[in-house]
């Protein structure tokens, strides 16, 4: 197997553990400066999210999601209002869906809220 197509395998498998999501959290920095940000992918290896500040690629964050805790990581990479990160151990398979679960609960509400709005078509 030439190195293509072991670069190509890869990449597949680490986007198929990636799950989109689109949750409210917030990231605090080495800084103790603590930033609203969207969680728009995760993996039990890391995530991405949306920032409105610039993070620093390899300064260590806490991502803190509502009523499911803190979670290390480090910034690997960023690009505009885009970065991923790294979490630091990994989190177990269990913790990443309950995320997961918060994530789908939380657009649900949302949406729940639009559909019940006297503007709503």
């Amino acid at each position: 197997m030439g190195y293509d197509s072991v670069k190509n395998q890869q990449l597949k498998l680490r986007e198929a553990d990636r799950v989109h999501v689109d949750l409210s959290a917030f990231l605090t920095l080495e800084s103790s400066l603590e930033l609203p940000v969207v969680v728009t992918d995760l993996s039990t290896c890391g995530f991405s999210c949306r920032a409105d500040e610039r993070l620093t690629i390899g300064s260590r964050v806490m991502l803190q999601v509502p009523n499911l805790g803190e979670f290390l990581a480090t910034i690997i990479w960023q690009l505009g209002d885009n970065a991923g990160a790294r979490f630091e151990p990994p989190l177990p398979v269990t913790r990443v869906m309950s995320i997961i679960l918060t994530a789908v609960q939380e657009q649900r509400s949302i949406q729940e809220a639009g559909e019940s709005s006297p503007n709503a078509a």
